[in-house]
């Protein structure tokens, strides 16, 4: 996961795997602590963090981790990960959104699923609150000149009130 934040996404997908490498990359030294402290104490979390549906239990069996890193500059080797995610983390990344999406497709080998407000999502209203927060503007089509195709959109989300978001899966090609 790019983005991670404190793990709640990445603790969520890591209980519901089975024997897969998963890495939450978070820019903040603080989100990164506080991820390998609930990592390495699961019961001190296991309240905070049931909420989002994690099972400390079924987690053992992954081999996860957290680093420290930016996403424009993503410690790993050319299409090494099977799936590359994103949770709501692009939206704030919109002057660095070409050479973050442009990592993104180096190290994805097979799947981008990203939770992003895509411009296509949006309404009128949507794209004036996008455009006055300085967020994430990008297109699908901004993805698919990367060597991805896209699979799967769906814009029936909850969503902030003042733009939408969707979860937007691209193969490569």
């Amino acid at each position: 996961e790019v983005g991670s934040g404190i793990g709640r996404v990445t603790f969520a997908v890591a209980s519901r795997l089975k024997n897969a490498k998963i890495t939450g990359l978070e820019l903040s030294q603080y989100g990164v602590n506080i991820s390998l402290q609930m990592l390495n104490d699961k019961s001190s979390s296991s309240n905070y963090y049931k909420i989002y549906g994690v099972d400390f239990s079924k987690i053992a069996a992954n081999e996860l981790d957290f680093i420290c890193a930016s996403a424009k500059n993503i410690p790993r080797p050319d299409q090494s990960c099977d799936l590359v995610y994103t949770s709501m983390a692009l939206e704030q990344m919109n002057s660095q959104a070409d050479d973050v999406l442009d990592e993104l497709a180096r190290v994805s080998s097979r799947y981008l699923v990203l939770l992003e407000p895509f411009w296509e999502a949006n309404d009128l209203l949507g794209k004036i609150s996008l455009i006055l927060q300085g967020y994430w503007r990008k297109r699908i089509s901004d993805i698919e000149k990367r060597g991805f195709r896209l699979v799967s959109f769906q814009s029936d989300l909850p969503r902030k009130i003042s733009f939408h978001y969707v979860l937007a899966v691209f193969e490569r090609k």
